[in-house]
């Protein structure tokens, strides 16, 4: 609980964000602290510098946060998404990146698990071309 207080204080716009997200899908909210437990747990255990696990952290904590700038309706659609609504979804890495970028408190390291949380083992990202934007 230390370290998520100390990240918190030393990244305030991050729980601006997050609070933003929680807000407007709370279900992506409660992934992300999910997805942020998870991911400190998974550093420790491999023994990553406190550092690096508090970046990791961030980063996990904030993966989803460009689903704020989704629409609502895409977002919370019941049933399946059309081919369109799937393209817009997918945007929201994109989308977080840039949420993230006008936050320059926000570590380097921690834009990883934001860039690359869709990415394939094989390292290849989906297709994130939008019909219409």
């Amino acid at each position: 609980m230390d370290n998520i207080i100390d990240c918190i204080l030393k990244n305030k716009d991050a729980i601006y964000d997050l609070l933003l997200l929680k807000g407007y899908d709370y279900y992506t909210y409660t992934h992300s602290v999910n997805v942020a437990i998870m991911s400190i747990g998974l550093g420790m255990a491999i023994e990553l510098k406190t550092d690096d696990v508090e970046k990791l952290g961030i980063g996990a904590m904030l993966h989803d946060v460009g689903k704020s700038a989704m629409p609502y309706e895409i977002l919370n659609k019941q049933g399946k998404l059309n081919d369109i609504e799937y393209k817009v979804l997918r945007s929201h890495v994109i989308e977080g990146e840039k949420i993230l970028r006008a936050h320059k408190e926000i570590p380097e390291e921690s834009f990883a698990a934001v860039i690359q949380h869709h990415e394939k083992l094989t390292g290849k990202r989906l297709s994130l071309s939008v019909v219409g934007k």
